[in-house]
């Protein structure tokens, strides 16, 4: 064909340059022909193995988008219900899986001793591959959309100062799932240890969480909001005590034998972690959750006064 085609177009026998142009031409034509009636089966193909895959895999922002950069209030109330998406949704899950913990239990009226006792099964929850597809794509737009909010629009010291405590806040959430991802593995470890001992330690740390976890649901959903924020406050401010009994008694454990020197190192890395997620995830709640109305005052003030 390309011979034939060669001396149709008048191109000499022995010019390979452009006989090799030509067959390639010819080759790509020939492709496009026959794929074109497979074209709708193919789309359908990719669609489903690829653009699919993606979609489900990864979280993507629920309320951010370019609209909403017009105005300061807008911008704001949708960086507040992302954020709160993100913290009741992937926040929740990620934590509560990682202590191997069904999020329906931290929500239920059972006994906290009794679902830490009913919770034995490794969920095997990789921390970090679940940050990637949770966390990360909505975190980094939010702190993109509040950055270009905070340098693009005219807002009032109130309204720049809910903007910067909600980057804040969800800063505090990555870092509690830092923290959290070096508590799972060792709950992995010793979930189900032959040593008593070191059980009950884990077993104590994962009470401690899910109380907060329970505390931080209550006070989103239940009316008495004034109740469960001052019990929010008093585990807050247990937690930064008990930093300093817990590492007594974990320094009773080693002095006894009772667990062994890479047990206890991991005791004392985890006791610190612990107590400063408990802080993070009560600290988020505050700046999610209380005191977002000055922020709309202001700004249906400035809307009154155009």
């Amino acid at each position: 064909m390309v011979n034939y085609l060669s001396d149709l177009f008048g191109i000499d026998a022995e010019n390979y340059t452009l006989k090799l142009a030509l067959f390639h031409t010819i080759f790509n034509l020939l492709g496009v022909i026959i794929m074109i009636p497979f074209i709708n089966k193919l789309e359908k193909f990719l669609l489903k193995y690829f653009k699919g895959k993606i979609d489900k895999d990864i979280d993507e922002p629920k309320y951010l988008n370019e609209a909403v950069l017009e105005f300061p209030g807008t911008a704001i109330v949708s960086l507040i219900k992302e954020s709160k998406y993100l913290y009741k949704n992937a926040i929740f899950e990620i934590v509560a899986h990682a202590l191997n913990i069904h999020r329906d239990d931290i929500k239920s009226d059972k006994k906290i001793k009794r679902v830490i006792k009913g919770s034995k099964e490794n969920m095997q929850i990789d921390v970090e591959d679940l940050y990637y597809k949770k966390v990360k794509t909505i975190y980094g737009e939010i702190i993109n959309y509040s950055t270009r909010a905070q340098s693009t629009l005219k807002l009032s010291e109130s309204q720049n100062n809910k903007i910067t405590n909600l980057k804040v806040a969800n800063r505090k959430m990555v870092e509690t799932i830092r923290d959290v991802k070096e508590l799972s593995k060792n709950i992995s470890i010793y979930l189900n240890s032959d040593n008593k001992y070191i059980r009950k330690e884990y077993d104590r740390f994962r009470k401690k969480v899910v109380k907060v976890l329970r505390v931080i649901y209550r006070f989103r959903k239940e009316d008495d909001n004034e109740l469960h924020y001052n019990q929010l406050l008093e585990l807050k401010e247990e937690a930064k005590k008990e930093i300093h009994r817990s590492n007594k008694s974990i320094n009773k454990l080693i002095r006894e034998k009772l667990i062994t020197v890479n047990m206890a190192s991991s005791l004392v890395n985890d006791n610190d972690n612990v107590n400063d997620m408990i802080k993070k995830l009560i600290s988020v709640a505050e700046l999610l959750y209380v005191g977002n109305e000055p922020f709309l005052e202001d700004n249906n003030k400035q809307n009154v006064s155009h």
